[in-house]
Parts: C-alpha cells; structure tokens; sequence
C-alpha cells in the first residue's frame, strides 16, 4: 500500500469540521497537530521517512485555526476523512491512536448528517418477495 502527505488544506478541513461539529471547544491547532503528525508518522513507518516537519505542522495549525467552511457537505467529510486515514494507516497500532479517534468520530457524525438520513429504516427494511419464485420448487 502507498501513502503520501496529505495537504496542509486536507488537515485544515476535517480538523476544522472536527472542532465545529462533533467536538466544540477542542483547540483546532492541537487536532491539527495531531493529525498532521500522523500522517507524518505514517510516511516515516511506510517509506523510513523523517517524522519530522515542523513547517508542515504550522502550515497545517495556522490553516486550522484560520480557515474556515460555510458548510460542510457530510459525504465529502466521510470521503477526505477516508482519504486521510489511507494515508496515515501505516502507523503501528492505528486504531488505538488519537488521529484514529477523531477521524472516527468525524465520520460517525458525518454520516448521521447526511440528508435523509433521519428517514431511513432503523433496522433493515423487509424484502420484497412478491413475485419470487422459490429455486427448490423448480427441482422437481
């Protein structure tokens, strides 16, 4: 599997719906940091890169806590969460990590935000058996 440094933008983005939508209050330069660190951390496990780029880091931080989105569309969220965590997955122990942790919470909360959402079926919805034909009635 291949990864690459996501852009200074990309950490900006879901740390940003991070500490706007699912953790108010949470510094957006910290969850920058970690997550910038990660990805950085991912590259050096991948490709023995260096886990060091304090440019990188700031670039991602001052982003962070600088821009700002409008609004958020849930399934491009779920998407440049998804992409992230492609290329940050080399980690020993991902799962147990706090990027891991917030990129799961992001999309946890993502997901509840898409449109029609609310509308759907708590549990699965019943098959539609009208018109089947059964296979063991046509073996004779």
């Amino acid at each position: 599997m291949s990864a690459y440094l996501v852009e200074a933008h990309h950490i900006a983005y879901i740390a940003s719906y991070y500490v706007n939508q699912c953790d108010k209050g949470q510094d957006p330069m910290l969850t920058a940091e970690i997550l910038a660190q990660a990805n950085l951390d991912s590259l050096a496990a991948r490709y023995n890169d260096d886990a060091e780029d304090p440019e990188y880091i700031t670039e991602c931080q001052q982003l962070a806590a600088s821009a700002y989105w409008h609004t958020y569309d849930p399934l491009q969220v779920i998407k440049s969460a998804m992409c992230y965590e492609y290329q940050t997955c080399e980690i020993e122990d991902y799962e147990n990590t706090a990027a891991a942790r917030i990129c799961e919470r992001i999309q946890s909360h993502a997901l509840r935000a898409v449109p029609g959402m609310d509308r759907r079926e708590w549990g699965a919805p019943e098959p539609n058996v009208e018109g089947m034909i059964r296979l063991s009635s046509l073996c004779g």
